[in-house]
């Protein structure tokens, strides 16, 4: 059996909005976000999910035995689908299986966000600025008896809001999210791929773009972006892809125009200034000529 490797290319920069307002990955904080987030019914005793290790942190950072993590899965264009919490004492750990929570099979087969947050006193609030909750992510496809790694984003609330008014993301009570700066300076981002010229065979490459939808966001950017493809030699080509969604945007590769003769390389993106919002971007790269697991760090910089 061919094993599928997976690459995954993580863009993060990080520009403060206000003193409380900051992200990391791979770090204890208020929330964390996955975003991107599928799963797929079982065909044969087969099925792909997303799967994320939730841990509480101790009490003496003030987590209680009564305190709990709220989580929501919002659609690509920021509509909430579902929600649920679960009790997570002090140094409790939760398997949260996302195929297994969706117990209605609302986003069935739909790629969306994973949002989690701690209420450390339990009064339905999401409480700002604490080290509650940590989370470590992973998409498995058991039909290749494979994984890969997902970069979640540890964030932390600007404020505290009550989590029964959760509802269209971001709205008023979903945490300001770290990314690629568009604030104050232009960002070129860097997003490698790895193609074939054969769209759903053999190697193929998926972008996603996060953007946390603040003021002036993604969507005022136009549904339509362009950038420059680069191969393994330098030889470069202008492209234009679609984001037509307004909080995630998957975009596979092999469908931009142009790319034909390309098969790896970077392509180089530059989000404008003056957005005051982030955007978050990763690649997915299968590769059935590898055997084994990667994740890349990407570059964020200035054009």
């Amino acid at each position: 059996m061919k094993k599928l490797v997976r690459l995954f290319t993580v863009a993060t920069a990080l520009l403060l909005l206000s003193s409380t307002a900051f992200a990391y990955v791979a770090d204890v904080r208020s929330c964390q976000l996955v975003p991107v987030a599928t799963y797929s019914p079982s065909l044969m005793g087969a099925f792909t999910t997303t799967v994320v290790g939730l841990r509480a942190a101790s009490a003496n950072q003030g987590v209680l035995p009564t305190s709990r993590m709220h989580w929501s899965f919002f659609n690509t264009s920021g509509a909430q689908l579902a929600f649920g919490s679960r009790q997570m004492g002090p140094n409790s750990f939760y398997g949260f299986v996302w195929s297994n929570e969706d117990t209605m099979n609302v986003a069935q087969g739909q790629n969306g966000i994973l949002l989690f947050c701690f209420d450390f006193d339990n009064d339905n609030f999401i409480d700002n600025g604490g080290q509650y909750l940590g989370a470590s992510t992973f998409y498995v496809d058991t039909s290749t008896m494979d994984v890969a790694y997902v970069p979640a984003v540890s964030l932390n609330a600007i404020f505290q809001t009550n989590i029964n008014m959760w509802g269209t993301f971001p709205g008023p009570t979903i945490p300001s999210v770290g990314g690629a700066s568009l604030a104050t300076a232009n960002r070129e981002v860097t997003m490698q791929y790895a193609i074939d010229g054969m769209p759903n065979s053999g190697d193929d490459t998926t972008i996603y773009i996060f953007s946390d939808g603040g003021p002036g966001g993604l969507p005022n950017l136009g549904p339509t972006q362009t950038g420059t493809i680069f191969s393994d030699t330098g030889t470069s080509a202008a492209i234009t892809f679609l984001t037509p969604q307004t909080y995630l945007n998957t975009i596979d590769v092999e469908t931009i125009a142009g790319t034909g003769t390309f098969r790896s390389g970077f392509i180089n993106w530059t989000l404008p200034a003056g957005l005051f919002s982030y955007a978050y971007v990763f690649t997915v790269i299968d590769s059935p000529g590898f055997g084994a697991l990667q994740t890349l760090i990407s570059m964020v910089g200035d054009p």
